[in-house]
Protein backbone atom coordinates (compact mmCIF):
# COMPACT_ATOMS: atom_id res chain seq x y z
CA UNK A 1 0.00 0.00 0.00
CA UNK A 2 2.14 2.68 1.22
CA UNK A 3 2.43 5.84 -1.22
CA UNK A 4 -0.25 3.95 -3.78
CA UNK A 5 -2.95 6.17 -2.22
CA UNK A 6 -1.34 9.50 -2.72
CA UNK A 7 -1.08 8.21 -6.24
CA UNK A 8 -4.56 9.43 -8.76
CA UNK A 9 -5.80 6.98 -11.26
CA UNK A 10 -5.66 10.02 -13.93
CA UNK A 11 -3.80 13.64 -14.41
CA UNK A 12 -4.63 16.53 -16.41
CA UNK A 13 -3.27 20.01 -16.47
CA UNK A 14 -6.63 21.32 -16.28
CA UNK A 15 -10.37 20.22 -15.55
CA UNK A 16 -11.35 21.68 -19.16
CA UNK A 17 -8.29 18.52 -20.07
CA UNK A 18 -9.73 15.76 -18.90
CA UNK A 19 -11.72 13.24 -21.12
CA UNK A 20 -14.75 12.86 -19.75
CA UNK A 21 -15.62 10.24 -22.48
CA UNK A 22 -12.64 7.84 -21.72
CA UNK A 23 -14.02 7.98 -17.73
CA UNK A 24 -17.44 7.53 -18.91
CA UNK A 25 -16.11 4.26 -21.03
CA UNK A 26 -15.07 2.94 -18.21
CA UNK A 27 -17.97 3.10 -16.40
CA UNK A 28 -17.88 6.34 -14.35
CA UNK A 29 -21.14 8.24 -13.91
CA UNK A 30 -20.57 10.74 -11.28
CA UNK A 31 -17.93 13.40 -10.68
CA UNK A 32 -17.04 15.24 -7.48
CA UNK A 33 -15.02 18.54 -8.32
CA UNK A 34 -12.65 20.52 -5.76
CA UNK A 35 -13.50 24.00 -5.67
CA UNK A 36 -10.54 25.48 -4.05
CA UNK A 37 -7.44 25.90 -7.11
CA UNK A 38 -9.47 22.60 -9.14
CA UNK A 39 -12.67 25.18 -10.26
CA UNK A 40 -11.37 29.04 -8.96
CA UNK A 41 -8.25 30.13 -7.52
CA UNK A 42 -8.44 29.87 -3.74
CA UNK A 43 -11.27 31.54 -2.04
CA UNK A 44 -12.38 32.43 -5.35
CA UNK A 45 -16.40 32.33 -5.80
CA UNK A 46 -16.22 33.24 -9.63
CA UNK A 47 -16.09 30.71 -12.50
CA UNK A 48 -14.55 30.92 -15.75
CA UNK A 49 -17.70 30.92 -18.52
CA UNK A 50 -14.59 28.73 -20.55
CA UNK A 51 -15.10 26.05 -17.71
CA UNK A 52 -18.88 26.29 -17.37
CA UNK A 53 -19.70 25.78 -21.22
CA UNK A 54 -17.26 23.08 -20.87
CA UNK A 55 -18.68 21.24 -18.33
CA UNK A 56 -22.29 21.98 -19.77
CA UNK A 57 -21.39 20.59 -23.23
CA UNK A 58 -19.71 17.13 -21.03
CA UNK A 59 -23.45 17.13 -19.83
CA UNK A 60 -25.34 17.51 -23.04
CA UNK A 61 -23.26 14.56 -24.66
CA UNK A 62 -24.36 12.48 -21.46
CA UNK A 63 -21.03 12.08 -20.34
CA UNK A 64 -21.52 13.00 -16.41
CA UNK A 65 -24.52 12.08 -15.06
CA UNK A 66 -24.59 13.45 -11.32
CA UNK A 67 -22.17 16.54 -11.08
CA UNK A 68 -21.27 17.17 -7.25
CA UNK A 69 -19.51 19.78 -6.09
CA UNK A 70 -17.36 18.56 -3.08
CA UNK A 71 -15.58 21.13 -1.19
CA UNK A 72 -14.22 21.72 2.36
CA UNK A 73 -15.75 25.30 3.00
CA UNK A 74 -18.37 26.21 4.67
CA UNK A 75 -22.38 26.84 2.70
CA UNK A 76 -21.75 30.51 3.22
CA UNK A 77 -18.22 30.49 1.50
CA UNK A 78 -19.59 28.42 -2.02
CA UNK A 79 -21.36 31.48 -3.43
CA UNK A 80 -22.63 30.82 -6.72
CA UNK A 81 -20.51 28.56 -8.16
CA UNK A 82 -22.64 25.14 -8.14
CA UNK A 83 -25.81 27.38 -9.28
CA UNK A 84 -23.17 28.39 -12.39
CA UNK A 85 -21.75 24.75 -12.79
CA UNK A 86 -25.92 23.56 -13.00
CA UNK A 87 -25.07 20.64 -9.91
CA UNK A 88 -26.71 18.17 -8.90
CA UNK A 89 -24.91 18.62 -5.60
CA UNK A 90 -23.29 20.95 -3.08
CA UNK A 91 -21.47 18.45 -0.37
CA UNK A 92 -19.50 20.42 2.12
CA UNK A 93 -17.53 20.07 5.09
CA UNK A 94 -19.24 19.87 8.72
CA UNK A 95 -17.88 19.37 11.98
CA UNK A 96 -15.56 16.01 11.49
CA UNK A 97 -16.82 15.49 8.16
CA UNK A 98 -14.40 16.77 5.48
CA UNK A 99 -11.90 15.56 2.62
CA UNK A 100 -10.07 13.43 3.44
CA UNK A 101 -11.86 11.48 6.10
CA UNK A 102 -13.85 8.51 4.93
CA UNK A 103 -16.57 9.92 6.28
CA UNK A 104 -16.44 12.53 3.99
CA UNK A 105 -16.78 10.43 1.10
CA UNK A 106 -19.01 8.04 2.71
CA UNK A 107 -21.78 10.61 3.21
CA UNK A 108 -21.22 12.26 0.12
CA UNK A 109 -21.79 8.46 -1.65
CA UNK A 110 -24.79 8.21 0.59
CA UNK A 111 -26.97 11.34 -0.31
CA UNK A 112 -26.05 11.54 -3.83
CA UNK A 113 -26.72 7.50 -4.16
CA UNK A 114 -24.11 7.30 -6.63
CA UNK A 115 -21.42 4.15 -6.09
CA UNK A 116 -18.01 4.64 -5.15
CA UNK A 117 -17.13 2.60 -8.54
CA UNK A 118 -18.79 4.63 -10.64
CA UNK A 119 -17.56 8.18 -8.94
CA UNK A 120 -14.52 10.00 -9.50
CA UNK A 121 -13.05 12.91 -7.66
CA UNK A 122 -11.24 15.42 -9.36
CA UNK A 123 -9.39 18.09 -6.95
CA UNK A 124 -5.84 19.57 -6.88
CA UNK A 125 -4.87 18.64 -3.04
CA UNK A 126 -2.90 15.02 -2.73
CA UNK A 127 -4.33 14.52 0.33
CA UNK A 128 -8.00 16.18 0.69
CA UNK A 129 -8.62 14.83 -3.21
CA UNK A 130 -6.86 12.12 -4.34
CA UNK A 131 -5.50 10.31 -0.43
CA UNK A 132 -9.51 10.28 0.22
CA UNK A 133 -10.64 9.36 -2.93
CA UNK A 134 -8.61 6.28 -3.36
CA UNK A 135 -9.05 5.41 0.25
CA UNK A 136 -12.92 5.61 -0.09
CA UNK A 137 -12.50 3.49 -3.62
CA UNK A 138 -13.19 6.49 -6.11
CA UNK A 139 -11.66 7.06 -9.04
CA UNK A 140 -9.16 10.02 -8.77
CA UNK A 141 -8.36 12.77 -11.07
CA UNK A 142 -5.43 15.20 -10.19
CA UNK A 143 -5.49 18.63 -11.93
CA UNK A 144 -2.56 21.19 -11.41
CA UNK A 145 -3.71 24.00 -9.28
CA UNK A 146 -4.78 27.02 -10.32
CA UNK A 147 -3.15 29.07 -7.20
CA UNK A 148 0.09 28.16 -5.24
CA UNK A 149 -0.01 24.97 -3.60
CA UNK A 150 1.05 24.19 0.28
CA UNK A 151 4.76 23.32 0.37
CA UNK A 152 4.13 19.83 1.52
CA UNK A 153 1.77 18.85 -2.14
CA UNK A 154 5.31 19.78 -3.92
CA UNK A 155 7.06 17.69 -1.79
CA UNK A 156 4.99 14.87 -2.04
CA UNK A 157 4.86 15.46 -5.95
CA UNK A 158 8.66 15.59 -5.83
CA UNK A 159 8.68 12.01 -3.80
CA UNK A 160 6.02 10.35 -5.68
CA UNK A 161 5.92 11.82 -8.88
CA UNK A 162 2.57 12.15 -10.85
CA UNK A 163 2.60 8.69 -11.78
CA UNK A 164 -1.04 8.87 -12.52
CA UNK A 165 -2.38 7.72 -16.41
CA UNK A 166 -3.09 10.89 -18.01
CA UNK A 167 -6.34 11.26 -19.01
CA UNK A 168 -6.33 14.64 -21.11
CA UNK A 169 -8.62 15.40 -23.95
CA UNK A 170 -7.33 16.12 -27.62
CA UNK A 171 -7.11 19.07 -28.40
Amino acid sequence: MGLSRFIPNYYAKTVRDIDFALLHERGIRCVALDIDNTLVADGGIEIDANTIAFFREQRDKKLIDTLIIATNRSQKKIGGIAEAMHADMTFHAGGLRRKPFGSYYADLLKRTGCDANRTAMVGDKVIQDIWGGNHAGLTTVLVDPLGPSMWFERLLFRMIGVRGKHVEADA
